[in-house]
């Protein structure tokens, strides 16, 4: 088992991140993981952030659940696959597949 955890804030200057509302952002996650046997892995995650959170606009918050599964056919191979689920506060939600494969040299 193991559970990783992060939280970032920004505050960024110039003229460029200002004049887009981008001047603040800020994000976090919580994702737990398992591994019931050494060829397989599954994990669900909880994420925010905020692109925009600088501006007067609420609509720029995002939420995203995940849901995954690692696969090791070999030591050094990964093929992985998740489903996630976004909330946008603007009413965009964005709910999608992802596929990957790893390899490590």
């Amino acid at each position: 088992f193991q559970l990783r955890a992060l939280y970032a804030d920004w505050s960024l200057d110039g003229a460029g991140p200002e004049s887009v509302d981008a001047d603040r952002q800020y994000g976090w996650y919580v994702e737990p993981s398992v591994r019931p046997i050494p060829e397989l892995g599954l994990f669900i995650r909880y994420n925010e952030w905020d692109n925009r959170a600088g501006s007067d606009a609420s609509s720029s918050k995002k939420e995203q659940w995940d849901c995954g599964v690692n696969w090791w056919p070999h030591e050094q191979v990964v093929f992985k696959a998740d489903y996630q689920w976004q909330s946008n506060a603007s009413g965009k939600d964005q709910d999608g597949f992802n596929l990957g494969v790893g390899y490590e040299f």
